[in-house]
């Protein structure tokens, strides 16, 4: 990297969604909605509050269209490091992986937040459509990364061991159950020599539980809701 002038000060942000936002936003305006353009605040993808389940559906209908221009951040052959399972050491692992970024859409939480006044689309629709939208990011996502290490299994001439992460849980609002779906039909939408190349596993944290209910472990949850979309293998976990 060259050193910046003297004086100045460079900024580097990385942005996945540029093309993402500029094409949605065309659709938006063409559609003839004003004020309802996506943008992103704080690295955060910010929706728009429609006035109606007319100008929801448009804005739903042009972030599907334009899903396949989300830019993938990947970053590979990274050393493994960190710290055992038992957090008790460091890993004396020495092999390197892959990784690929990605984030999940905030409901009714940070830049999103709701609270409507609005008797044609009130809080309830507008929460239906946050989650539609952050549905649309999720598959996008789990679908680029499930397609890229297909690509580079083929080029290895080796088939690739793939760990999904549960995207959107916690803070961001988003149901389990909708990053579980998210996560079927990304491997749904690989091609079948695609999908052969792949060992795909969900990941949980161990210690977890799901938002729904404090009683029901993450692992619990989503081994589960794989089963209900017919994507286990193996037993899972049950306690």
């Amino acid at each position: 990297m060259l050193p910046a002038p003297s004086g100045l000060r460079m900024r580097w942000r990385i942005n996945a969604v540029d093309v993402f936002l500029r094409r949605v936003n065309a659709a938006i305006l063409e559609a003839g909605l004003q004020g309802q353009k996506l943008g992103v605040t704080n690295g955060y993808l910010t929706m728009p509050t429609p006035k109606s389940a007319e100008a929801a559906a448009l804005i739903l209908e042009a972030c599907r269209a334009h899903a396949h221009t989300l830019r993938p951040l990947v970053m590979t052959g990274v050393p493994a490091c960190g710290l055992r399972p038992d957090k008790g050491a460091f890993s004396s692992c020495t092999h390197s992986t892959h990784l690929f970024y990605a984030s999940a859409v905030p409901i009714n939480r940070y830049t999103n937040g709701i609270g409507v006044v609005c008797k044609a689309f009130g809080d309830e629709d507008v929460q239906k459509f946050q989650l539609h939208v952050a549905e649309v990011v999720l598959v996008a996502q789990y679908y680029g990364a499930l397609q890229i290490a297909a690509c580079r299994a083929a080029a290895a001439g080796r088939k690739a061991k793939v760990f999904l992460m549960p995207l959107g849980g916690g803070v961001f609002n988003n149901p389990w159950e909708v990053i579980v779906k998210a996560m079927a039909l990304a491997a749904e939408l690989l091609a079948e020599e695609e999908h052969s190349r792949l060992d795909i596993k969900a990941l949980a944290f161990h210690r977890g539980t799901s938002r729904r209910t404090e009683d029901v472990p993450e692992r619990v949850m989503l081994t589960q809701l794989l089963r209900r979309h017919r994507k286990l293998a193996g037993g899972g976990c049950e306690t």
